[in-house]
């Protein structure tokens, strides 16, 4: 090979490799000091960014102080003490409060810091309150924040409100924007304002224009869940094509345009429109929940299976407040259906379900369904929840009812039962001779929520354990009646009622073996007393183990009163 065709060798002057090593090594050997006098002057965005340089760099800002701010101004006046004899009014309270965020936030006036998030929940927005909230947003956005979040109540009509203001645009580094209360104008994102970090966007009756919402949608491109509930100035959304998002639920519109082609959760609510599946170009789809009238349910469903062909769990509200005819029948056919729920305020006509994949069943209603045909071979879990707040009479029919109802799914692994009961009670069970001999179903777990009077306690246990043979049986303390409820169960199952004695419409007691409970510090009286008198949410739990369950009803008639 000829000399000229050598590649060509580059002469590299070892004076400037020595001086540009040397400016590595001088940068990253400047004071700490100095760096973060330098961190402190740059944009947050910036100062995040200047963690490439090198492994001091990278030091020092992993270093810096992470701080959480949270002002909820419901629960500052357990905090703000007033002085002996003072009688704070609103105004003085708002004053305080005020000062305290201003004290909070004065360390990080002079100093660099990263803020994990920031939550500031107020019950309106005064003019008084704006100026300083103005200050407070510009003082967070100066440092790298990941997680932002404003609530403003705005309960009453003539409350103010409070527009977002420009500053919020500096804050690059947020990964979660919460908006409650507030209002987003034309001006809060000029130019080619980005968010390039934020992956969760939540909007909460906030007042914004069609154009402000997609326009703010549009400069997220890593957004992964976006949520809109109940929100002023459109009645239309068009949802940009953004590759990560994978979640969203829309509340309140007339109409939606999906273009992103990922998404796989769609949660919506939808008023006077209709829902076009033409125009949900997420043919990607997993999970769909519509809350809507009948008719509008009814009319996209089909169109919903044809097109989004991995759709595997689907749950439908229909609302018949507002609808005639009120009866109405409910048809699902869809084999690859994996998970199902119903939510029905009326009582449909009929309820059709093809799914033979199904394996779980959800179904919360005002009444038992009168009339059900499933093919669901497949199915594991059934759950019902009854919301009978509306119903005033209970009695044996509706047990009855209730009984072939549950023995559809007897044969299934999991079965559960909640109520929410303020009816009036009343049971015989004399009316089912010779019209139900099957064996009881039993149920995993019976969940009671009440708000009727005691006196309807004991017919209603009565009507229930003839229906079902719980497994468990469970009473959340959230209200005086269901506290009272819990006292009545724990006589009735240590056998401690002496109506229970003398009642014969309680032979399920027959079958009882043994009662444990789970939830009781101590079982017996004084732990009862002392759970009555707890302040907060707690569960308690009877587990309740069952004999001659084979013998089904007919062997329950055949006690003393029933030969």
């Amino acid at each position: 090979m000829q000399q000229g065709n050598e590649p060509k060798r580059t002469r590299v002057d070892n004076s400037i490799v020595s001086s540009t090593m040397g400016t590595v090594d001088r940068l990253s050997q400047l004071p700490e000091i100095t760096i973060l006098r330098i961190l402190f002057l740059l944009s947050a965005r910036d100062a995040a960014r200047t963690s490439l340089l090198s492994k001091a760099w990278w030091r020092l800002w992993s270093s810096l102080p992470t701080e959480n701010f949270e002002f909820r101004y419901s629960s500052f006046p357990q905090n703000c003490v007033p002085e002996e004899g003072e009688n704070m009014g609103n105004e003085e309270i708002l004053d305080k409060f005020i000062k305290f965020v201003d004290d909070s936030l004065f360390r990080i006036r002079g100093d660099k810091i990263k803020i994990e998030s920031f939550l500031l929940h107020l019950p309106y927005c005064e003019s008084k309150l704006q100026s300083h909230m103005d200050e407070w947003i510009e003082l967070i956005t100066k440092n790298p924040v990941k997680e932002f979040e404003i609530y403003s109540d705005r309960c009453h009509a003539h409350s103010e409100w409070y527009v977002l203001p420009r500053t919020i645009s500096v804050a690059k580094s947020l990964s979660a924007l919460n908006l409650q209360g507030l209002k987003l104008d034309e001006t809060t994102f000029l130019g080619h304002s980005k968010f390039p970090c934020l992956r969760n966007l939540s909007l909460s009756k906030v007042h914004l224009s069609r154009t402000t919402a997609e326009k703010l949608l549009s400069s997220c491109p890593l957004l992964e869940q976006f949520v809109l509930r109940s929100c002023l100035g459109f009645s239309h959304l068009c949802i940009p094509n953004l590759p990560k998002l994978k979640k969203v639920e829309v509340y309140y519109l007339d109409g939606i345009v999906i273009e992103a082609s990922n998404l796989e959760i769609l949660d919506c609510t939808i008023l006077s429109g209709n829902l076009e599946p033409g125009a949900l170009l997420c043919n990607n789809l997993k999970e769909l929940i519509v809350h809507s009238n009948p008719t509008i349910i009814n009319q996209c469903i089909q169109q919903v299976f044809a097109k989004f062909l991995q759709l595997e769990t689907l749950h439908l509200d229909y609302n018949f407040s507002s609808y005639e005819p009120y009866r109405i029948s409910i048809i699902i056919s869809r084999h690859q259906l994996k998970s199902l729920g119903l939510s029905v305020s009326g009582d449909p006509e009929a309820i059709e379900i093809n799914a033979p994949n199904l394996k779980s069943y959800r179904f919360s209603s005002k009444t038992v369904p009168s009339s059900l045909l499933m093919n669901a071979s497949s199915l594991q879990e059934a759950i019902f929840e009854l919301h009978m707040e509306d119903i005033f009479d209970i009695d044996t029919e509706w047990f009855l009812n209730l009984l072939k109802y549950l023995m559809m799914f007897k044969n299934h692994k999991f079965l559960c039962l909640t109520i929410f009961s303020n009816a009036s009670v009343t049971f015989n069970p004399l009316e089912w001779r010779g019209r139900y001999g099957s064996e009881l179903p039993v149920i995993e777990n019976l969940i009671l929520r009440m708000t009727s009077s005691k006196e309807n306690y004991e017919a209603l246990l009565n009507g229930l354990l003839w229906c079902c043979h719980p497994k468990t049986l469970s009473v959340p303390l959230e209200n005086e009646r269901n506290r009272e409820l819990l006292k009545f169960l724990y006589k009735a199952f240590t056998k401690e009622e002496d109506s229970f004695r003398r009642s014969s419409h309680c032979n399920w007691r027959h079958h009882l073996k043994d009662v444990k409970i789970v939830g009781l510090e101590v079982v017996d009286e004084k732990g009862l007393e002392s759970l009555l008198t707890f302040e907060g949410y707690k569960l308690v739990t009877f587990e309740l183990t069952w004999g001659a369950e084979d013998k089904g009803l007919e062997s329950l008639l055949t006690f003393e009163g029933y030969n």
